[in-house]
């Protein structure tokens, strides 16, 4: 069975690390216009679209698990898009708690 404390370890983990996923997904997309080699280029674009999207995949995952730990639907989850903003309605969400309706 999953606990609240569950969900509460998977949140911070998850956020996070989409948050500096994307971070280094930004340091990488800048660093590729001051680099000569095409190919390296061409990698690091790569690179770049394969963090961004394991960011926003995380940033949602790790929104689901916030939203589920504050008793609400997983499709709280969504708020987690349009972060920060998103993220300040997901902390101040009143606790339901898990099963409550």
């Amino acid at each position: 069975m999953v606990t609240r404390e569950t969900f509460k370890r998977r949140r911070t983990l998850w956020v996070w690390l989409g948050i500096g996923t994307l971070v280094l997904q930004y340091i990488l997309a800048g660093a590729s216009w001051e680099v000569e080699s095409w190919d390296l280029v061409v990698l690091l674009s790569y690179a770049t679209w394969f963090l961004w999207a394991f960011s926003i995949g995380a940033i949602i995952y790790g929104s689901y698990c916030w939203a589920k730990y504050k008793g609400r639907s997983g499709y709280f989850c969504l708020l987690g898009l349009i972060a920060p903003l998103g993220f300040i309605v997901l902390s101040v969400l009143k606790d339901k708690g898990i099963g409550e309706r």
